[in-house]
């Protein structure tokens, strides 16, 4: 029985060092002020998805998308370009196996052309392709991608329990993994790296795309908003690298999050870094929940939501060049 717990303890350590963060300059360890940073969250939420009932094909493209997020933490596939091309392979295999297509958006022109099989594909892989990356972009401060996909998970648990909502998959297994997560981020040693932020947002993705076909009465906009972050946070990124002729594909320290973090850390000179990094992710939680428990009023008005999608823009907007004038 001793040696069994000596064996069971260096199992322990040998998993515990493989996913210690070991780039010492990275963005998050610059922000958190720690030297001993686990990607561990996406593993947590891995094991979580064995309990879930979903088809064991989702089980494996889900499992590609940890082990591709797994090999950027890791440093094994360092290229922008290699992760987006094996990215892009996963998705488009994934969208055309498991037929999760987006077949409306309440967008009249939008519509028309997703009568077309390839556009549809098109489509879906870039839709799934941005809310990807955007998600790993929310990463940067602590709470802020697994606050949001928390707050989503929750926001569909209300729709379904108090309106004739159907939701195929046990969402309260889902809370429950990432209120762990959520947890035991607050000190920024637990944090869930590329492999986490691709699986949860990849999912979640999945399950928004199901949950828009099932149920007809719910605007495909209302599924919109509740990505809209992550989504927009991606393509301003695009824009704004275009427009200082820098490659889209190669991150930067120029997110709204990190703006933000970089006004309250000048404002509270003397705060513990790590309560500005969680003050910044909770701030953004807030924001978003307030937002979407607005819209659940609406789930099935496309116009309405329209204008709240509009109306997180313009504030994104204004509170990004805000702070970018502030701070240059």
């Amino acid at each position: 029985m001793q040696q069994d717990g000596k064996i069971f303890t260096n199992l322990l350590i040998i998993l515990k060092n493989f996913f210690l963060e070991k780039k010492t300059n990275t963005p998050h360890k610059e922000i958190t002020n720690s030297f001993n940073v686990y990607f561990l969250g996406g593993l947590i939420f891995l094991i979580g998805i064995i309990f879930i009932n979903i088809d064991n094909l989702l089980k494996l493209f889900l499992l590609l998308m940890f082990l591709l997020g797994l090999a950027s933490d890791k440093s094994i596939i360092n290229l922008p370009k290699k992760r987006f091309f094996l990215q892009l392979v996963i998705v488009i295999s994934s969208v055309v196996f498991l037929d999760f297509f987006i077949f409306s958006t309440k967008i009249v022109f939008i519509d028309n052309l997703l009568d077309h099989y390839y556009f549809k594909l098109f489509f879906t892989t870039i839709c799934i392709l941005i809310l990807i990356n955007g998600s790993n972009f929310i990463d940067g401060v602590n709470l802020n991608l697994v606050g949001y996909y928390l707050i989503i998970a929750i926001i569909l648990n209300i729709l379904c329990n108090n309106e004739n909502i159907i939701l195929e998959y046990d969402i309260n297994l889902l809370i429950c993994f990432l209120t762990l997560i959520y947890i035991l981020n607050f000190n920024g040693k637990i944090i869930c790296g590329d492999s986490g932020a691709y699986t949860i947002s990849y999912l979640f993705g999945y399950i928004l795309i199901e949950f828009s076909k099932v149920n007809t009465d719910v605007s495909p906009l209302f599924v919109m908003l509740l990505l809209w972050y992550p989504a927009f946070e991606n393509l301003f990124s695009i824009l704004r690298k275009q427009k200082l002729r820098k490659s889209p594909l190669k991150p930067d320290f120029k997110h709204l999050h990190q703006l933000i973090f970089a006004h309250l850390k000048k404002k509270y000179v003397k705060k513990k870094i790590i309560y500005l990094n969680n003050l910044t992710g909770l701030l953004i939680n807030f924001y978003n929940l307030t937002v979407f428990l607005i819209a659940l009023n609406y789930y099935y008005n496309s116009k309405v939501l329209m204008l709240i999608v509009t109306f997180n823009i313009i504030i994104y907007l204004k509170i990004y060049f805000f702070y970018q004038k502030k701070l240059s």
